[in-house]
């Protein structure tokens, strides 16, 4: 029992080594780039729940060379595959939630040492070692010097040592780690009872994202509130759940951006980049600064096009785009450590106050007139006064009110990627912890969907490389056939004439030797 607690406690060590940098790369070498070369996301006759926790297996590597700002190794065809499939399919969203879920377990939690031949080895020793010294104690040693409830409650002991650890190494073997290596294998039988056991407890389920983002609106706050302090900031309205189409949105909003620079960072993580192939104003500004002006923006125009005709796609762009706004502004207050470096609450404290003086009911008059509807002294190059003059140049532009929304919504999707891609990986890991955010999700979604366009031109490159020299040896095959087929074709012919002639004179030679007709 001593040995087997010495084991415990190294089990624990291992476990928080195996959780920095370089434990969680070697997990990946093991799991995404040598076992999964055998074997691809087979979708048919699959729950899709148990295909996106696949698929997140699959594509666990991309997500940890993220998190460990590194360039991944190597990418492996069944990877490119399963991408190619889960952007489809649009189940890429939820295979990221997944893959978090992963990451979290494999930061957090023991799953870089239960999950492997050495873990599942001391989990075994473990349970001889208990039925072995339960067995010890019963049969073979004499308990007569030993007081009745203190062998009593050895007993309760080891048999409650024995009910843990079995707990513990079946819920190891019920896992998903577990059922992925059985899937990887192609142990179908055993994958299928433990999906069995796992689907009766609903178990996947529990894994998932909650699906909320904290929330702020600047004006609402202003007109609620007298005073702006930070203490003040701390009691903010609860978060709201992301809705579907709002998913469906941001995830097609970046395909479009990762298409449009081929995948490539450098234009990925750009600010100043088209939106819907049109121009964003340019803002000579500071990242939260940039927040304040487009949020002050933005709920211009969403007043402004609130008492026209709007049609459902419509609706869904206005609920995004002030879910997005209300969200960046929530982690300018809350978790600035998540933005870019060296941003501050505090140009929210100073918005915060300059709101008073602003009417909000004029808003959407002033997107059609030229009076500045403030009741106070603004400076022109108040965040306020830059937001509504923002919003009074979009307006402007006499788009039609769907491009008007798609490009709104574009630029906060531009602004989500490159806070995400400028967080330190550090604080993204942290709000692993606690949940995880949705910025977390958009910084992924760019990398996977960016690493799968890098993989698509390659792959089309080599197709097209491919095609390009069966092409050249057909042509250069028929170069060497034509010859000898045309000889061929000509020793046919004479042979054909001369054996027609040599015929002809046999025939008639032995005409003129045949005897007559009696």
């Amino acid at each position: 029992m001593f040995i087997l607690g010495a084991a415990k406690y190294g089990d624990r060590i291992w476990a928080l080594k195996c959780a920095d940098n370089i434990g969680i790369d070697g997990l990946t070498d093991k799991y995404c780039h040598k076992v999964l070369n055998n074997r691809y996301l087979e979708v048919s006759g699959m729950e899709e729940e148990e295909m996106v926790k696949q698929g997140a297996h699959i594509l666990l590597s991309i997500c940890v060379s993220q998190f460990n700002d590194c360039t991944l190794k190597k990418t492996t065809l069944y990877q490119y595959k399963t991408l190619e499939y889960l952007v489809g399919s649009k189940k890429i969203y939820s295979v990221i939630e997944m893959e978090l879920s992963l990451m979290y377990d494999m930061m957090y939690t023991k799953a870089g040492v239960i999950h492997t031949w050495y873990g599942h080895g001391i989990r075994l020793f473990s349970v001889i070692t208990i039925v072995h010294a339960f067995v010890q104690f019963r049969f073979f040693i004499n308990k007569d010097g030993y007081r009745r409830v203190d062998v009593y409650i050895t007993y309760i002991l080891v048999v409650g040592a024995f009910v843990l650890e079995m707990t513990s190494w079946i819920m190891a073997l019920g896992s998903t780690w577990a059922r992925h290596f059985l899937y990887i294998r192609g142990w179908n039988r055993l994958y299928r009872v433990t999906v069995s056991l796992r689907r009766l407890v609903n178990a996947v389920g529990w894994r998932m994202w909650s699906g909320n983002v904290g929330q702020l609106n600047l004006f609402k706050y202003a007109q609620e509130h007298a005073s702006m302090d930070m203490h003040k900031l701390k009691d903010l309205a609860p978060p709201v759940h992301i809705s579907a189409p709002t998913k469906d949105l941001v995830v097609n909003m970046i395909t479009k951006i990762v298409a449009r620079h081929g995948g490539e960072a450098d234009g990925l993580y750009s600010l100043n980049q088209k939106v819907e192939n049109c121009e964003l104003p340019v803002l000579d500004c500071d990242f939260d600064t940039r927040i304040i002006i487009w949020h002050i923006a933005t709920h211009a125009i969403l007043l402004w096009i609130k008492d026209k005709e709007r049609q459902r796609d419509d609706r869904n762009y206005e609920k995004a785009i002030k879910t997005l706004s209300n969200y960046m502004v929530f982690l300018l207050v809350k978790h600035p450590e998540m933005l870019v470096a060296h941003t501050s609450r505090q140009l929210c404290l100073e918005a915060l106050n300059l709101l008073k003086f602003v009417d909000t009911n004029g808003l959407a008059e002033y997107l059609s007139q030229d009076t500045l509807p403030v009741q106070g002294p603004l400076m022109k190059n108040d965040p306020c006064v830059r937001g509504m003059a923002l919003a009074k140049s979009l307006v402007g532009n006499e788009w039609e009110r769907h491009h008007l929304l798609e490009v709104v919504f574009g630029a906060w999707v531009v602004m989500l990627c490159y806070a995400g891609s400028h967080c330190n990986r550090d604080s993204h890991a942290r709000r692993l912890s606690s949940g995880g955010e949705f910025l977390t999700i958009v910084w992924q979604l760019a990398g996977h969907l960016s690493h799968y366009e890098r993989e698509k031109h390659e792959q089309a490159r080599k197709e097209a490389s491919i095609t390009k020299w069966r092409e050249e040896d057909r042509k250069h095959t028929m170069r060497l056939r034509r010859p000898l087929i045309g000889r061929g074709d000509g020793m046919l012919q004479r042979d054909v004439e001369l054996g027609a002639t040599s015929y002809s004179h046999i025939d008639q030679g032995n005409r003129s030797n045949a005897a007559p007709d009696t």
